[in-house]
């Protein structure tokens, strides 16, 4: 299996790239269920308003971008089949795929673009840093139903880099103007998982997507995920984390601070993660069946 999906948000978000790429289901108490501990609560699940990389590692799947970035650093269409810049440099017209919607069937479509850029820069919000990654930003026009123009101030060659970031991952709109302040939980996009649900200070789970019939980028094989859910535990200590490993109650983890590697069950999970030398990595995962696998 090969590793396609990091979206700069670190190596946890790698084994959800392995969800698309066959990763192998059935390690948790719920068949297809992957359970990962995060070292931190997210502040928001909300892309546009967060400043904390621990949200894109859980929204990852669930929401898209205009483009993606390979680990090659070139750029790649995503909810974009094309793009051009204009020879001043100051806009960028995107082409998009026609058979996408968000996960309450809204269509994604040059409005649903343009209302995420506007939304971003409307003064009665609060963004995280996608604001920043705008900077400059003139409006939206839209040329057709599925043809955009993005336009600056000033000519902007950031702008299709930070198109591929989670902070410009798209929403829908239509759960944005009616849900309120349920996007800081449940943010509604176009991915190959969906929101569930999300328990402060315990737990947020997103499930499979059934609809998803589309390649993503980062993916060897089209259609809907291979596993059926993903829990992530928010799990501040880090000695709780490396238990949970040893017990089978997650398979993933992030954030170990180095410590010796023991020779003990907790040895086979750093080994699972490649452990090297005297230190464990500061994010891994086992490949060892929970004790409650029902598979």
């Amino acid at each position: 299996m090969r590793l396609r999906h990091m979206r700069g948000v670190g190596a946890v978000v790698a084994v959800v790239g392995l969800v698309l790429a066959g990763f192998p289901a059935g390690a948790a108490d719920t068949p297809g269920t992957l359970v990962i501990g995060l070292d931190q609560e997210p502040p928001t699940l909300d892309p546009h308003a967060s400043p904390s990389a621990v949200t894109y590692q859980i929204i990852a799947s669930v929401t898209e971008n205009l483009l993606y970035k390979g680990r090659d650093g070139k750029l790649q269409p995503w909810l974009a089949e094309s793009w051009s810049a204009s020879k001043d440099g100051r806009s960028v017209t995107f082409k998009l795929r026609r058979d996408v919607k968000f996960h309450d069937g809204t269509p994604f479509n040059a409005d649903a673009v343009k209302f995420n850029f506007d939304r971003i820069v409307d003064p009665k919000f609060k963004p995280g840093s996608s604001r920043a990654q705008i900077a400059g930003y003139a409006g939206s026009k839209v040329l057709d139903e599925f043809t955009v123009q993005v336009s600056f101030e000033t000519p902007y060659a950031p702008f299709l880099t930070y198109a591929a970031a989670g902070t410009l991952s798209l929403v829908s709109p239509k759960a944005v103007r009616e849900s309120g302040d349920q996007v800081h939980t449940r943010p509604v996009g176009t991915g190959p998982f969906m929101m569930k649900d999300y328990v402060a200070k315990d737990h947020a789970t997103i499930v499979k997507n059934p609809a998803y019939n589309r390649k993503a980028p980062w993916s060897e094989r089209s259609g809907p995920a291979l596993l059926e859910a993903i829990v992530w535990k928010f799990i501040p200590e880090a000695g709780t984390r490396v238990a949970t490993l040893e017990s089978g109650e997650t398979q993933a983890s992030t954030s170990f601070p180095p410590s010796p590697c023991p020779v003990s069950r907790a040895a086979r999970t750093c080994g699972s993660t490649g452990c090297r030398g005297r230190a464990c990595p500061a994010s891994g995962f086992s490949t060892r069946p929970s004790p409650r696998s029902t598979t």
